[in-house]
This record gives structure tokens, sequence and C-alpha cells, in this order.
């Protein structure tokens, strides 16, 4: 083999190293394995890192204590679906159309899934993802669904989706014969209602259900730490929203959008941080690009929090937009368009109700005005709206203005894209 021929070679053999996600030194020694624990319905004030007496999520306050923890983390939405599409798309929901609860994609819209694989990673998604309709692009090279035994303390029928993790299943995966690292994200049911009977320590109802949680999660930790890649990898647990109370999820408040987010990476993050930055979830799919090594799509709305988590700034986002959209197009269908837009700043709440003129349909029926705003500063509990006030016109006006602005962009249509997702899904092919 002539000198040109072995550099060319040598080049190509190179390239297929680096395209399968791995080195000649150390298969995962610049590109680690990545892991989400995504919760379900969870309080944030339920976790003992964020306050709760007593705590009943030793391993997530484990995680919190070894790592980053996150004080000012949002969702772009308030309901399951758009917040895991935001999750992993990068993309506002209006932009990437999975905005309904238990819809999906548009046509076109990559995912986390098509990066890792085409970044070199597998990726494996376990138990729930909740992008329940099919689009072009959206699949996952590997998925494990969850075991056929139910959790103890699931009683009854209507607890039969509280099934334990195929941690066989889980391990079989990890430990392939595959050079690749691997991308693992883990959807958790609980403690999404109905909360879970009694368990053997005494727990019962949504206690016992963040104990199981946080349960599962500590069998993940164990599961690593076994087989020796625990302190090299990417840990990120968040949770998609708050529970189903007034105010909290279906609706654009405080309590509805303000999420956990937890990070462990042993020698990039430094252990017992507290980051106030404000984050959303449309930042993590570009943050875990830019770990991965490739370039970041234009068309994605968030940006990486590498520097952020790597002590080199301390601010991230200066606003953050919602949505929340109101149709259901599952089986339990929800036909009256109920769009929500809402924009937070480091100090200032807006709230527009697009259809405000009918009462909110999972809101028993509450009536909302057309307009809200609301200073965090002295009332982050959201109850004195300053609206009217005419001392804060100019802030309102501002604030209505880059709600139009970012609307414009994302196409959204406010009750008519409603309108549309119900056209896409209709009754007979909802599941």
């Amino acid at each position: 083999m002539n000198r040109r021929r072995f550099l060319k070679t040598a080049a190509s053999s190179s390239l297929m190293l680096r395209v399968a996600g791995c080195s000649a030194a150390n298969p995962v020694a610049d590109r680690p394995n990545l892991f989400i624990y995504i919760a379900d319905d969870q309080y944030r004030s339920s976790l003992g890192c964020y306050g709760a007496t007593p705590s009943h999520t030793p391993n997530i306050d484990r995680l919190a204590n070894q790592g980053m923890r996150f004080t000012s983390c949002f969702t772009q939405s308030s309901i399951c679906t758009p917040n895991r599409g935001t999750l992993f798309t990068g993309m506002y929901p209006l932009k990437h159309g999975a905005h309904a609860n238990h819809s999906g994609f548009y046509d076109g819209v990559k995912s986390l899934p098509n990066y890792m694989k085409e970044s070199g990673y597998r990726a494996c998604i376990v138990g729930k993802d909740h992008i329940a309709k099919p689009s072009d692009l959206y699949r996952w090279e590997f998925r494990i669904e969850k075991s056929a035994e139910r959790m103890p303390g699931a009683d009854g029928p209507e607890r039969d989706r509280h099934r334990k993790t195929d941690f066989d299943q889980v391990e079989k995966f990890i430990t392939a014969k595959d050079r690749r690292p691997f991308c693992l994200v883990h959807g958790a049911s609980l403690p999404h209602a109905p909360n879970l009977t009694e368990l053997p320590n005494g727990l019962k109802g949504y206690d016992a259900s963040n104990w199981y949680l946080d349960y599962e999660l500590g069998r993940y930790l164990e599961l690593f730490e076994r087989h020796g890649i625990l302190d090299s990898m990417v840990i990120l647990y968040v949770n998609d929203n708050e529970s189903q109370q007034p105010r909290s999820k279906f609706t654009l408040f405080e309590t509805g959008l303000q999420v956990p987010m937890i990070l462990r990476w042993p020698g990039k993050v430094k252990a017992g941080m507290v980051c106030d930055a404000m984050v959303g979830f449309i930042d993590i799919l570009p943050t875990l690009l830019e770990i991965v090594q490739r370039d970041i799509p234009a068309n994605i709305d968030g940006k990486s929090m590498l520097d952020l988590w790597q002590g080199r700034t301390g601010r991230h986002h200066e606003e953050l937009f919602a949505s929340y959209t109101g149709v259901l197009v599952s089986t339990q269908r929800q036909e009256t368009p109920y769009p929500i837009r809402s924009l937070r700043d480091r100090r200032y709440k807006y709230i527009r109700y697009l259809n405000y003129q009918v009462g909110h349909p999972k809101q028993n029926g509450a009536f909302f005005p057309y307009e809200q705003l609301f200073d965090l500063s002295i009332d982050p509990g959201e109850n004195d709206n300053l609206v009217t006030d005419p001392g804060f016109q100019a802030i309102r006006q501002a604030m209505s203005a880059k709600v139009d602005a970012w609307m414009a962009r994302m196409g959204d249509q406010g009750v008519e894209s409603e309108r549309q997702t119900l056209q896409k899904y209709p009754a007979k092919q909802t599941l």
C-alpha cells in the first residue's frame, strides 16, 4: 500500500470511529453516555432538595448534592405531550406540532432519536414518551416497554398504567456489544394520578407514588455504578409539568410551568451547585447536541446550557414564552378550543387567554380575563392582576407586542390552530 492510499484509508477509518461515537482510546472519553429521567406530574415542592419535609426522594436529593440544582427551570407548556415534544426537539410546541395532548409532531420535524443516531449514539426510550400520533421521522432505534408486573400499591384497573420498569432489558441495552455511546431516556408514569395505595414501607397516596418514582431512579443509579459508568456520564432529572390542581396543570401560571431540573456530571459540573439562571425545556436538546459534538440546527428555538453548566456564565434566557392548547385528541376528546399564551421575564409575567369568552374546560369552567400581568418580584403567587393599572401600561403593551411577534414566528393562529389539530386527528382516528 502506498503512502497516499494508507493516509486515505486511515482517515476513512478515523471518520468511521467518530461517526460510531467512539475513539481509539476510549469509546466515551469525549462524548459521554447520556441519561434523562422524566417524572410525570410531580410537585416541585415535594422533592426534598426543593424544600419538602420529610423528604421521600432520597435519590433525587443525592443527585442534587452531587451536581447542580436549577431554581428557575420552566416548561414551554403545562401538559405532557407538548413538553416532552419540546424536550425532544428544542422547539416551542406550536412549531414542532405536538401542541395538543396525545398528538404528534409535524412531518419533517427531527427530534432527539434522529439526532442521536446521526451523531453515532444509540438512543432508547423506556416507558412513556407520550408522543402519541405518528409522523414520518419520529422513531427510536430502541424502545423498552414497561414490564407486565404492576408496581406495589397499583391496585385496581385504574392503576394499570403503573407497571415496573424492566431493568433486565435496560441492563441488556447498556451492556450491549455496541461501541457507540448511548442516550437513554426514562419516561416515568409516576407520580401522575391515580396515586398508589399503600407501600410496604407504610407510605400512601402521592407520597407513595413519589417514593416509588425515586426508588426506580435509584435502581438506575445502582445499575450504572455496578457497570462502572456512573461517574463518566451525564444524568439529567426533570419533571414534565406539575400536578392536576387549580392554577397548575392546564394553566400558564408559575405553578404549571416551573419544574425541577437536576444535573449530575462529575468532573464537568461541580457538586452542590445551585443555578438561578432562567432555563427552559427548549434548551435541553441543543445542550445535548453540543455535548455530542454536533452543530445545532438553526430552526431550534433553545440554546445550549453548556457554558452555564460549566460555570462560564451565570445568565441564560432573559425571557421565555409558553403556550397551552385546550383541545384534546385522545379517546376522551376535548373539542372546545382554549388557547393560552404567556411571556415571562426576570420580573414580570404576561398571560393572554385567546378564547376568554368561555370557561376554562379543565379548571371547572372558571373564567379568566383576556389579559393578566403580574409583578413576580412582589407577587410570586400571581394574585394581583396589574393589567389595568395605569402605571404598568407600557410594560403590558411591550409584552403583548412580543407575544404577537412570537406567535407570528411560530405560525400560531390561536383558536384556528386548535381547530386544525382537531381536523388533523378526527375522532375515529384518535387513540
